[in-house]
């Protein structure tokens, strides 16, 4: 990357537009950027790093810092950099986000950030993140890289020179990014920590397992169990004793449950033999019982019998009372129809009364209906036509309205025309007040300015001898010298009138300005409202003319307007009325049609209804022939009474049955029950229930004995399993844990450098010291032309101890006496070579890992002033080497032998009234 062109605007200590033509140094070789401290020597390349990565090259000042205190409120900070890559051609323009005063000096206005990227093809790219990713691609490095490569800050790089082990890694760690490396070396750490305490609890958990071991006190086993408790038994001698517990509560839960089997068969076999004794006397009993109620059911089985068959002749009359209810109920049912269709009848005769009153009713309204109609008629003729009449004064209204907004306009014109006169008057008013000031002012600061002229030859004079030449004429004698006047300004007093005269004449150029434009909307009004005039009143060279006309031909075309609107009034009142006849005679139409068809409808319907009551009263005939009952409630009193004649003969057989039914079960229960029970005492068990029931009792005990002991040692198995369970699964965790631990804690102590009889270098330091022994190869070319092939750098391998840190440690081989010794005894000169040299290799290395970028400028930063003569002509020799092909060098000094050997300068010098300039020359 090579600047061709850097505009500065306002920016750091420049207050003006700054332009350097840094294409006029050519592509090769060295120029020097010189000036007092403190002028701007390194903003140039502050400014160039701000325009590529929005950011200035140092980690002090912030993008809204920028802004310069010295800037005109209206000049804008940006800045403009034109550069070269790969033969192609780009610019871009950027400007930091701040605020300002307005050029009234009352308010402040924000300024955006902003960016432009200019591309070879002509493309231009705003957004800030697409500018960004451009540039990194164009360049090929980020920002952090461009300024480590692109500057050679030579007091960033004595620190570097002169650090321990520690601090250069922490440089190195900014510089080449090896954090992760340290990240990772404080994990592996952790984890070997972590896994480390893992195994301890697994441990301890082992413990707790060990310790839920259970087993019977009396058991020869226990004094083992307790040295597995206590932690004095191996971990396999631990599983042994777990798997030989189980193995003997196993066997005597196997043989507990045996003798319970043989328990429960005895106390079996007691209670078959305890319920058979039982059954019989139960049988026994059961059979007397049985035998004295069958005596007693035997005559009542008798009784009911013969009321059985008394109930079964009596069912006979059930058929006849059945034809009976048929016959009644049918008469019932014609009394039911009768009386239906004789409300039927009176319906109908009332349905034909109503009929014959609403045709009467409707008549009358018909006559009345055709006399309105034809009135309605003749009114609607009347109003034919008002619809074209409102259509001829719609359109003549609207002629008058466009007519009228011409007019209303055209005052509006005249009433803005007005307007602009005063503020135009005013204005003026202003732009003379302002010039008058500014005039005064401008006196006031010639005055003070022949004053101050007048004053420095009144100095020079007081030194004037005769014999000596005068520095303005020279001239030998002086016969009338210049007299220093009593009130002379001094400088402060001359600048400030200066400033003040300007900043009246900057006052009254905006107030000329602004007047000028008010001046000139009042003419481009005034030729509007001529023009526009011309189409009701003819020409006029006069706006005054204008205004009087103008609000006469307003007033009566008003009037006209508003006779319009009231013609138009009426008119839509006729059209309204004539619509409204249309709905109302078409309504009435149908109202007739309606009414007569009506009519028609309510006859044809009396003439059905009547037919109808004429069958309904020949059915009512026939169906009260042969009736034996004079109404409907008659005969269905008679079916009821029929009803319960059926239902107490059907009663009185079905109680007989059942209570026949009822006894003749319980006799054939009772002889089956004696039958089963003399069959059953035929063969009485001997048996001694006394002494059976002691056994019983003898053999639960034992059983309830045998199930404490079952649960118990079931109990300790439970548990015991657990316990081995647990203790095995641990014990693979822990062994697997065990396998991490070893190889985490040598990876770990390997990466920190706590590795017993080693040198104490962490992962990190090993990879700089990559990255530093590649540096030092690289500075080494350079320091050794500088030195005059004298001094060599190397990095010291062996630490003093094994105890410290070490890997990072620079020494200076001294080639004229064959020594090797610290760095820190090195000279200020010497040491500056050094670390120049240093600088420069780290440029190179940097330059190199960003992928082979190049860049073909670059700036050296001071420490030039500490150099012997024969130190400043080998590091010359150096810094000459960097321009090999095409890289443009620029030194950033002000150091006076370096202007005198370098002839190509950036010159930057402060202004007396406040911000920098700076001027190229070749």
């Amino acid at each position: 990357m090579r600047p061709i062109k850097l505009v500065m605007s306002a920016f750091g200590p420049y207050s003006g537009r700054e332009e350097l033509d840094l294409d006029r140094f050519g592509k090769s070789g060295l120029y020097l950027i010189t000036g007092d401290t403190g002028a701007g020597k390194t903003t140039i390349f502050d400014a160039i790093t701000y325009a590529l990565y929005g950011e200035p090259s140092g980690e002090v000042r912030s993008e809204n810092m920028l802004r310069s205190k010295y800037a005109e409120p209206e000049r804008l900070t940006e800045v403009d950099l034109t550069f070269e890559y790969s033969g192609k051609t780009y610019r871009i323009r950027r400007n930091p986000g701040y605020k300002r005063e307005k050029s009234d000096g009352t308010h402040m206005s924000e300024i955006k950030p902003a960016v432009e990227l200019y591309l070879p093809n002509g493309d231009m790219i705003t957004k800030k993140k697409e500018v960004a990713e451009a540039v990194n691609s164009i360049i090929g490095i980020d920002r952090t890289q461009f300024s480590r490569i692109a500057m050679i800050a030579q007091g960033d790089f004595q620190k570097l020179l002169f650090s321990g082990t520690d601090e250069r890694k922490k440089i190195f760690r900014n510089i080449f990014h090896t954090e992760k490396f340290s990240v990772l070396q404080d994990r592996l750490k952790a984890e070997a920590g972590k896994i480390v305490r893992e195994c301890e609890d697994i441990r301890k958990s082992i413990d707790q397992y060990v310790d839920g071991i259970v087993c019977n006190e009396d058991d020869p086993v226990s004094v083992e169990v307790s040295r597995a408790k206590d932690g004095s038994m191996p971990a396999d001698e631990v599983l042994s004793l777990i798997e030989k517990l189980i193995k003997q509560d196993s066997a005597l839960a196997e043989k507990l449950s045996e003798e319970a089997e043989a328990v429960d068969e005895e106390l079996t076999n007691i209670a078959k033999a305890l319920a058979a004794s039982a059954q019989y006397a139960k049988t026994e009993e059961s059979l007397k019982s049985n035998t004295e109620e069958l005596e007693k059911l035997a005559p009542l089985r008798e009784k009911l019998r013969a009321e059985l068959d008394a109930a079964e002749k009596n069912a006979a009359k059930i058929k006849e009372i059945d034809k009976d209810i048929l016959l009644i109920s049918d008469m019932a049912s014609r009394h039911g129809q009768i009386e239906q269709i004789s409300e039927k009848v009176i319906a109908q005769s009332e349905r034909i009364a109503e009929l014959t009153g609403s045709a009467e009713k409707k008549m009358n309204e018909l006559e009345k209906l055709k006399d309105s109609f034809g009135s309605l008629k003749d009114e609607k003729t009347a109003l034919e036509g008002s619809d074209l009449r409102c259509e001829k004064l719609i359109a003549e209204k609207t002629v008058q309205e466009a007519l009228i907004e011409k007019l209303n306009a055209l005052a509006e014109l005249l009433n803005e025309y007005r307007g602009i006169l005063d503020d135009s008057r005013e204005k003026a008013a202003y732009y003379k007040a302002r010039r008058s000031d500014a005039e005064e002012a401008r006196s006031e600061y010639e005055r003070l300015y022949r004053a101050y002229l007048d004053s420095q030859a009144g100095i020079m004079a007081q030194d004037l001898a005769d014999g000596s030449p005068c520095p303005v004429c020279g001239s030998l004698h002086h016969p009338k010298k210049a007299e220093v006047p009593e009130e002379a300004p001094t400088k402060e007093q001359l600048d400030a009138s200066k400033k003040n005269a300007e900043e009246l004449e900057r006052l009254a150029a905006r107030a000329s300005e602004g007047s000028g434009k008010v001046m000139a909307r009042a003419e481009e009004k005034k030729d509007d409202i001529l023009k526009r005039s011309k189409e009701f009143f003819g020409d006029a060279d006069n706006v005054d003319m204008v205004g009087p006309v103008l609000s006469e031909k307003l007033s009566i075309e008003t009037e006209k307007e508003k006779d319009l609107a009231s013609a138009l009034a009426k008119c839509d009142e006729m059209t309204a009325r004539k619509a409204e006849l249309d709905k109302i005679i078409s309504d009435a139409e149908k109202e007739i049609n309606d009414l007569t068809e009506s009519i028609k409808n309510d006859e044809t319907e009396q003439e059905r209804i009547k037919s109808l009551r004429s069958e309904l009263v020949s059915q009512m005939n026939g169906l009260s022939k042969d009736l034996a009952y004079s109404s409907k409630s008659d005969a269905e009193s008679a079916v009821e009474e029929k009803k319960k004649e059926k239902e107490n003969i059907e009663s009185s057989l079905k109680s007989a049955k059942d209570a026949f039914d009822g006894c003749e079960r319980d006799f054939v229960r009772l002889t089956s029950s004696i039958a089963e029970a003399k069959r059953a005492l035929e063969d009485k068990p001997k048996i001694d229930i006394e002494k059976e029931t002691e056994r019983e009792e003898e053999f639960k005990k034992k059983k309830a004995s045998l199930s404490d002991m079952t649960v118990e040692v079931r109990t300790r198995l439970s548990k015991d399993r657990t316990v081995l369970a647990n203790v095995e699964k641990a014990l693979d965790k822990l062994s697997e844990k065990e396998g991490e631990r070893r190889w985490i804690t040598a990876l770990s102590n390997t990466a920190n450098g706590t590795v017993s009889g080693r040198e104490k270098i962490v992962l990190e330091t090993y990879v700089q010291m990559a990255y530093f022994d590649r540096i030092i190869i690289r500075a080494n070319t350079r320091l050794m032309v500088m030195s005059g092939g004298q001094y060599e750098l190397k990095r010291h391998v062996e630490a003093d101890n094994i105890q410290s840190k070490s890997g990072l440690e620079l020494d200076v081989i001294d080639h004229y006496n064959g020594s090797r010794r610290s760095v820190k005894t090195l000279s200020g000169g010497e040491s500056f070579l050094a670390s120049l040299a240093l600088a420069l290799g780290l440029s190179d290395e940097i330059q190199s890992s960003a992928g082979g970028i190049r860049l073909d400028a670059m700036f050296v930063d001071e420490g030039f002033g500490s150099l012997s003569p024969d130190a400043l002509e080998q590091a010359m020799k150096a810094l000459a080497g960097l321009t090999g092909g095409e890289r443009l060098v620029g030194i950033i000094s002000h150091v006076s032998e370096l202007k005198e050997r370098i002839d190509r300068q950036i010159v930057v010098t402060k202004d007396p009234l406040g911000g920098s300039r700076a001027k190229i020359i070749v």
